[in-house]
């Protein structure tokens, strides 16, 4: 920058730029301030007007007085914020309330035109940013002899206006995570999504080796029922509701009710159970018969050893 000053310096004019180009380019709408009305706002609970139409206009008092109060009204009014609220994260309303009255009304800048007319001035960041400098920027800047080279960059940039550029430049990366400000809650759902996105993930990246498993294990299932026997060929076998097969035709066998007997009447049916009955009868005394003579012989052995 020093370099590109130095060789802008001849072509550089002495003089003021020319209002007149400015005006006609439509940049310049007035020509100096007039007047300027403020309350509420911060220090001033009732409105107070102030004269600007002097060349050098200076202002003094105690603390508490409202000279900060001033300056952040014409701040307001030039540019539609203020750097200080801005600065601490305070919203406007409550930052430029005014605590008695508890509210606070946009300051009346007044302007003389370039054909002499009273006309109100319209905050305008882009035009009027570089036509206000805060008197803390300036108490820094006129120290920056005797601070490290960081601290320098720093009150350069903020001098310009420029620290809010620097310090995104500063703090980015690939990864805006950090920089986001997120609720507990958020921040758990947050986390349970990325815990399934990455559980999904792994399912599709390992869909082929589970598929090629799983014929695998069919393979080995068939021919646990017999040497050569296919999957396939094993579902046909077992069969199902809607195809069956082997097994539904013998289980439906099992489960048939079995024929009736044809031509039995009831005295041939009263018949059989008598002459079953005849035959156990003639059994259970053939057994009795056996087990007397069992015992009778078991008597006569143990006489026998007696003697």
């Amino acid at each position: 920058m020093v370099d590109y000053a130095r060789k802008s310096w001849a072509q550089t004019p002495d003089g003021p730029p020319d209002i007149q180009q400015a005006v006609a380019d439509g940049a310049w709408p007035w020509r100096r301030l007039r007047s300027l009305t403020l309350g509420p706002f911060r220090g001033f609970r009732t409105p107070e007007p102030f004269d600007l139409q002097k060349r050098v206009i200076l202002f003094y008092g105690p603390n508490g007085s409202g000279k900060t109060s001033f300056c952040e009204g014409l701040e307001y009014a030039l540019l539609g914020s203020v750097e200080e609220a801005d600065t601490k994260r305070i919203e406007a309303r409550v930052y430029l309330t005014n605590t008695h009255a508890r509210r606070f009304d946009p300051p009346a800048l007044r302007a003389t035109s370039h054909d002499n007319r009273e006309v109100p001035v319209a905050a305008n960041i882009d035009t009027f940013r570089f036509c206000f400098i805060e008197k803390n920027r300036i108490d820094a800047f006129s120290r920056i002899a005797a601070k490290p080279p960081g601290q320098r960059t720093e009150l350069i940039a903020t001098l310009f206006g420029m620290e809010k550029f620097n310090e995104f430049v500063g703090h980015f990366n690939e990864s805006i995570d950090q920089q986001l400000t997120l609720t507990g809650a958020k921040q758990l759902a947050l986390t349970g999504k990325r815990t399934a996105l990455a559980s999904d993930q792994a399912t599709v990246n390992g869909e082929a080796q589970t598929l090629l498993d799983l014929a695998n294990d069919e393979e080995a299932l068939a021919l646990t029922h017999s040497e050569g026997k296919t999957y396939a060929g094993l579902k046909a076998l077992i069969g199902s509701a809607d195809a069956p097969g082997r097994l539904q035709e013998l289980e439906g066998i099992l489960n048939a009710v079995s024929p009736a007997v044809v031509g039995l009447t009831r005295l041939e049916l009263l018949n059989g159970f008598e002459a079953a009955r005849t035959e156990q009868a003639a059994l259970d005394g053939v057994a009795a018969k056996l087990q007397a003579r069992s015992s009778h012989r078991q008597g006569q052995i143990r006489h026998s050893d007696t003697d």
